[in-house]
């Protein structure tokens, strides 16, 4: 790798004198004009490194910088309000999953935002390690969008080396405040780009007091006038996003944790197996656990492929004659009608909703707070009976 690049221009030798970089740019420098000062540069002018040295990384799924802790079972919770008072929380997760992506052994890190207690967006973002920079590596992310407890697009998804996608940089393993470098490198779909402000930060949060915190702005050139800001702390990783503060983090066990892959892998895996257009996915539970069923039709000809939703793993096929009358859901509840089945029985504020499988069944859990206690409504996904209430 190489560090970033800033030139000097010597005006009265005409010698130019350039610095090593990290990762290189595809804009290019006219020789002979005498640097502008830092804050006379438009954004136009300003160099963003989009390209990166990839074939001198040993990539590894795991490992850690001083800003990013990519290991199984670590687990960030950030929690705030947006603009319209409604609260939010973020539980990011590093799963003791990898996918192979570019070439690349990545890492999956599960990504789940929820809105009073409704799951809005959850996704799987896929880095790597490089061992000898300590650079991660962002090598793209499959996302559900989800509305009333239904997926309703995978807008943002992107992986590295599709549709002229490339991975970026997730977070530096040499800290340089000025380093302005690409994220994501997905043309037309996502462009995050991050700049390094400061690493001498202070922050508080609910989960205590950091120092030497890294400072960075997001911005897309997709929408110039939108930036964000993300703070994070040394050892720990991120601590604030916009209006989310920490509030736990450290290593869970990773056998009490479900974290099921996206609808959207489950549709890609079907297509990998037989061909024509998804119709439907439907969650059900086969055999004591979770499993998409994926309708794909070619023409008069419809094929069922059923896969497991923890691992992906293809369980079985079935092809049948496909007609056009209206698909049997078998009655499955949404997460929205979970909730209000669940505040009718216990009344308070919703702060999670969660599909699991408890006693052979797949239920939805729905975690409720009233008068400073927790309560879990635990609720048939198939029939909307509440089979338990735990406090």
């Amino acid at each position: 790798m190489k560090i970033k690049c800033g030139i000097i221009f010597l005006l009265v030798l005409g010698v130019i004198l350039a610095s090593g970089c990290t990762g290189t740019s595809n804009l290019e420098e006219e020789p002979g004009i005498v640097e502008q000062p830092e804050d006379e540069i438009s954004e136009q002018e300003q160099t963003w490194v989009d390209t990166f040295d990839l074939d001198e990384c040993n990539f590894l799924s795991t490992g850690e910088n001083k800003y990013f802790i990519l290991k199984t079972g670590y687990q960030l919770i950030l929690e705030g309000y947006d603009e319209d008072s409604n609260s939010v929380e973020l539980v990011i997760t590093v799963l003791n999953t990898t996918r192979t992506i570019d070439g690349v052994d990545t890492r999956v890190m599960q990504e789940k935002e929820s809105v009073n207690g409704v799951v809005e967006e959850i996704s799987w973002n896929f880095f790597a390690f490089c061992e000898q920079t300590k650079d991660i590596y962002y090598f793209g992310e499959e996302v559900d969008i989800y509305d009333e407890g239904k997926v309703v697009s995978h807008d943002g998804a992107w992986i590295a080396g599709s549709d002229g996608a490339r991975a970026g940089i997730m977070m530096p393993g040499t800290i340089q405040v000025g380093y302005s470098y690409y994220q994501e490198v997905a043309p037309d779909i996502a462009m995050d780009r991050a700049e390094i402000l400061s690493d001498e930060e202070t922050l508080q949060t609910p989960a205590g007091t950091f120092t030497n915190v890294l400072k960075v702005e997001e911005s897309t050139p997709m929408e110039p006038a939108a930036t964000e800001y993300k703070f994070h702390a040394p050892g720990i990783g991120l601590i604030k996003d916009e209006e989310l503060l920490l509030t736990q983090y450290g290593f869970i066990d990773l056998d009490n944790f479900t974290a099921y892959i996206t609808r959207q892998y489950a549709e890609e895996i079907a297509s990998g197996v037989a061909s024509g257009t998804v119709t439907w996915v439907l969650t059900e539970e086969s055999e004591e656990r979770v499993v998409y069923v994926v309708k794909m039709v070619d023409g008069n000809v419809a094929t069922d492929v059923t896969i497991d939703a923890l691992t992906g793993e293809v369980i079985s096929t079935e092809t049948s004659e496909y007609t056009e009358e209206p698909v049997e859901t078998s009655g499955q509840i949404t997460e929205e009608q979970a909730k209000e089945i669940a505040l009718g029985a216990v009344p308070g504020t919703v702060t999670g909703v969660a599909l699991e499988t408890k006693g052979g069944k797949l239920v939805y859990v729905v975690e409720i707070k009233s008068n400073n206690k927790e309560t879990d409504v635990i609720i048939d996904i198939v029939t909307g009976e509440i089979l338990g209430i735990e406090t």
